[in-house]
């Protein structure tokens, strides 16, 4: 990662289709804040999803 003036950057080359993500924030794992499509992940857990063409 990388430190930016607007907050941390990592690029991933990523397949096209749908993504699961979180982020590991001071030790606890968090679904995107600013990302308003969420999905489950058939444990219980709330994860962020992203749609790549």
């Amino acid at each position: 990662m990388r430190k930016m003036d607007y907050g941390w950057k990592y690029v991933i080359p990523l397949s096209g289709g749908k993504h699961h993500y979180k982020f590991i924030v001071d030790g606890k794992w968090i679904a995107d804040p600013n990302n308003s499509v969420k999905e489950y992940d058939g444990e219980g857990n709330i994860n962020s999803v992203c749609m790549v063409k």
